[in-house]
């Protein structure tokens, strides 16, 4: 696109300006070839052209158009006020925008500029208006000009009314308590609680004390304030953030100046509360920077979680010569050789993550939890990793890891895969087997496992079966042929199972082994053996109804969670409506999340509130079909129902 000049800009405006109603302008239409001394110059400047003297014709020309942008930016900033006081702003700050791209070294576009914020109530932008000026004028009448402004809006600043700072200061807890995130609201993102700071002096001192507002705080380089705000962090709240997470993914491959940023405030110190830092940029090197920041906060840093390629062992050694005090680490992979090198280094470590599985990672990452090893009354938990999350492809490489925590183990997740040989046929045969021989976990609680077929069997079941006390079990199979029964009945024979999730890659929910696995757990039911209270099915389909029956034939089930698919959006109504029916007088079922099921509807919301002693009923991303007349079916009924990102309401 070829460059403006400022006769072009003028020409435009001029043509605007005659094609506008002459209301926008004190004096209607600006005509620039009136009988005046511009006229005349123009004419003695064509005469000096046509007779060769030229230097006489340029320095007339010059004098012309020095009167011509004069006027034009007298015209525009009358135009600009004008539409200011009709509260037409966008208008007035393209005028006040043109204003200082024909004179950028002239006050009166930037005191336009600045006044019109002012007139807005901003106080802040106006500043920032007038002292952008200032660093460009060299005119002693500008300079004058907008230091006078530029005094006048922090006056105003200061003398503003603000209703909230005369409050007492316990009412004004209670205000900034309602806009801490709760649950799955966020009332506040990053951006809007740095806002909150830049309200009024008044605001700042109060807000940048009330340390649960700044405990969390997300910056991504897609948001254009995040270099701003993590400025804003060293110097205000740094003495209240627990948390920080920083991702890059628009920096492509030149080094991202947010994380540059991010270093450079941590390096001041001041963070003396900081316990959880989370990285996520591929081209983030180990630099004296990035050390020099971690080892700022090492002795309170407890989790670390590190999504940057790759790491070296060399450079890998570096940060854990660093950051000894850590509780939990997470990285998308290393070398084989430093898993002994991380047990080593980090003594008091609990949790370990290394794995490419994005479900795995962000789960793990959702239950970082810093436990107590011991607790009043309880005898010591045993020394050792007690969350584990792993991708094992060459079974041997894990043994001694697997071995040495044997008894401190609580919560695995696992994803298997088994290479074949040359001719077909499974191999590392024997390092399942010896793997097998080792993973004996007396106090794992939690399961999470994305195994194939040849591990289900031979590694998957016997881990089952060795582990007597697991609460939560999540299979996120690749597929579900399961060569013989010994899966099945391994899961039918956790004796408290309590939670189940089945969260299959393909749309294999379906399978005949899902059947099969909940028609044992609900013979337990009949029984009077079962102990599951919880399940979460994904990729709900129609085809669900045998599975469905047997879901409805466990008594002690309280919570149901049926997801669909976020890319097939697969349908599920029907499933949904049998679900209804078969749990009408279900005598423990309490809580139904529906999540990502297009074709649910009003007349499924109808059936849902059927169901006796249901108590919430939770409903997200369900893009159409539910309307405000459906939910009334809740009206008068005890069930709570809480609703996310309905498309239609």
């Amino acid at each position: 696109m070829p460059k403006r000049t400022a006769t072009t800009i003028i020409k435009e405006n001029a043509k605007r300006i005659k094609s506008q109603d002459n209301t926008h302008s004190a004096n209607g239409n600006f005509d620039y070839n009136s009988n005046d001394s511009c006229q005349m110059n123009f004419e003695r400047g064509h005469d000096a052209f046509t007779n060769a003297r030229f230097p006489e014709a340029l320095r007339l020309c010059d004098t012309v158009m020095e009167d011509i942008v004069e006027r034009h930016l007298k015209v525009l900033d009358l135009r600009a006020a004008t539409l200011g006081m009709m509260a037409e702003f966008k208008k007035a700050e393209q005028d006040a925008s043109l204003m200082i791209q024909l004179a950028p070294s002239q006050g009166i576009g930037y005191a336009r500029m600045g006044d019109l914020w002012t007139l807005r109530g901003n106080q802040k932008q106006a500043i920032l208006a007038y002292e952008r000026g200032l660093a460009l004028m060299k005119n002693e009448e500008d300079l004058e000009l907008l230091t006078q402004r530029r005094e006048e809006a922090i006056q105003k600043s200061n003398e503003r009314f603000d209703i909230i700072a005369n409050l007492p200061y316990d009412i004004m807890t209670i205000i900034f308590q309602m806009l801490i995130p709760v649950g799955r609201f966020n009332y506040l993102d990053s951006n809007d609680r740095f806002t909150l700071l830049e309200v009024s002096k008044t605001w700042q001192d109060i807000v940048s004390t009330y340390a649960p507002l700044w405990k969390t705080h997300k910056f991504s380089d897609a948001d254009g304030r995040t270099i701003e705000n993590m400025q804003m962090l060293s110097q205000h709240i740094c003495k209240h953030v627990t948390e920080i997470s920083s991702e890059c993914v628009y920096s492509g491959f030149t080094d991202c100046m947010e994380s540059k940023t991010l270093f450079e405030q941590l390096s001041k110190g001041g963070f003396t509360k900081l316990q959880r830092l989370h990285i996520y940029d591929d081209y983030v090197k180990c630099t004296p920077r990035f050390i020099h920041a971690l080892s700022c906060i090492a002795k309170t840093l407890k989790s670390l979680e590190l999504i940057i390629g790759n790491l070296p062992t060399e450079e890998l050694k570096k940060i854990l010569d660093t950051c000894t005090e850590l509780r939990s680490f997470m990285i998308q992979y290393c070398e084989p050789d430093t898993l002994n090198l991380i047990q080593h280094q980090y003594k008091n470590l609990r949790r370990l993550c290394i794995t490419w599985n994005t479900l795995f990672f962000d789960k793990f990452k959702d239950e970082d939890t810093f436990k107590e090893d011991e607790t009043e009354g309880t005898s010591p938990a045993p020394i050792g990793l007690r969350d584990i999350a792993m991708d094992i492809l060459n079974p041997e490489e894990y043994i001694s890891l697997f071995k040495r925590n044997q008894n401190s183990i609580e919560t695995l997740f696992l994803e298997t895969e088994s290479n074949e040989d040359e001719e077909g046929e499974l191999g590392n045969r024997e390092g399942w087997i010896l793997l097998r021989d080792v993973c004996k976990f007396p106090n794992l609680r939690s399961l999470n496992i994305c195994p194939d077929d040849f591990s289900c069997t031979t590694f998957v079941a016997p881990l089952i079966q060795n582990a007597p006390h697991i609460q939560s079990l999540s299979l996120n199979p690749k597929h579900l042929y399961i060569p013989d029964l010994s899966f099945i009945t391994a899961i039918a024979n956790i004796p408290c199972l309590k939670k189940l999730e089945i969260l299959s890659e393909e749309n294999e929910t379906t399978h005949p082994a899902v059947d099969d696995i909940f028609r044992a757990l609900a013979s337990k039911g009949k029984k009077n053996e079962s102990t599951l209270q919880e399940i979460r099915f994904f990729k709900v389909t129609d085809d669900l109804n045998n599975t469905i029956d047997s879901i409805a034939d466990i008594p002690t089930l309280q919570h149901i969670t049926l997801e669909g698919d976020d890319l097939t959006r697969s349908p599920g109504k029907k499933a949904i409506v049998h679900l209804c029916s078969r749990l009408q007088s279900h005598p423990g079922i309490q809580s139904i999340s529906l999540i990502q099921i297009d074709d649910v509807d009003d007349e499924t919301l109808a059936h849902l509130a059927m169901i006796q002693g249901l108590q919430s009923l939770y409903l997200e991303l369900l893009r159409r079909k539910i309307t405000r007349k459906g939910l009334s079916a809740f009206d008068g009924s005890s069930t709570k129902v809480i609703t996310n990102a309905l498309y239609a309401i």
